[in-house]
C-alpha cells in the first residue's frame, strides 16, 4: 500500500493489489481501505497498475514504458488472482459482504489503472463467489479436518513415546544408582 501522498513522486508508479490481499496483510481493514482511498486520489501524472498485471509485464518493457518511450506493453499472460481455495474464498466472501467498499475501492482502482490491455476485472466478486461452492467447502473442511486429526494422532504418539522415554531414563538412573551404591559397598568391603 501507498504511503501518505505527499511522500510520492508525482510520475510514480504506484501498484495495488486484490481485496484477497488482505487475508496475507499484517493490517486492518481501515488500513486496507486506506491505501486504496490514498491511491484513488493519487496526484495527476502518478500511474496506477495492478501486481498481477504488473508481473505479466518484461522489465525491459516496463522500463521503457516509464521513459514515456510508448504505451504500456500489453500483459498477455496476465490474469487475475483467485482465491487459493474454498476456505479462503469464503471467508473473502464473508469480508466483501460485510465490507462492499473493500470491493468497491478496487473496482474504481480497476476503472482508473493501466489495464496493460487486458480486461477490467469487473466479475471479482463472481469469480471469488465461484470458488466457494459448497461441495468445494464440504470437501476442503474435510480435508483440514484430517489433516488435524493426523496431526493430533502424531502428537499422541510422539507424547506417548517422550513420556516411555522418560520413564525409561528414570528407571536407568534408578539402576545406575543402585550399581553405584554396589560399586561402594564392594570396595568398602575390599578396603576392610
Amino acid at each position: 500500500m501507498a504511503g501518505p501522498e505527499d511522500q510520492l513522486l508525482p510520475d510514480a508508479l504506484l501498484v495495488y493489489v486484490t481485496p484477497q490481499s488482505i487475508l496475507a496483510a499484517p493490517t486492518g481493514l481501515a488500513e486496507f481501505l486506506a491505501g486504496y482511498r490514498v491511491l484513488l486520489a493519487r496526484a495527476p501524472g502518478q500511474r496506477l497498475i495492478a501486481d498481477w498485471r504488473l508481473l505479466a509485464l518484461e522489465p525491459e518493457a516496463i522500463a521503457g514504458w516509464l521513459k514515456g518511450d510508448h504505451p504500456c506493453p500489453p500483459a498477455a499472460a496476465a490474469t487475475p488472482p483467485v482465491p487459493s481455495g474454498p476456505l479462503e474464498a469464503l471467508l473473502l466472501n464473508g469480508l466483501l459482504q460485510a465490507a462492499p467498499e473493500l470491493l468497491d475501492a478496487y473496482l474504481d482502482m480497476e476503472l482508473q489503472a493501466e489495464l496493460a490491455q487486458t480486461p477490467v476485472d469487473s466479475n471479482y466478486d463472481q469469480r471469488s463467489r465461484a470458488c466457494a461452492e459448497s461441495d468445494q467447502l464440504l470437501d476442503a473442511w474435510r480435508m483440514q479436518q484430517h489433516q488435524l486429526a493426523q496431526r493430533q494422532s502424531r502428537i499422541g504418539a510422539l507424547e506417548r513415546e517422550l513420556q516411555h522415554l522418560g520413564e525409561a531414563v528414570a528407571a536407568a538412573a534408578v539402576e545406575s544408582q543402585a550399581k553405584s551404591e554396589q560399586l561402594q559397598q564392594v570396595q568398602g568391603e575390599l578396603e576392610q
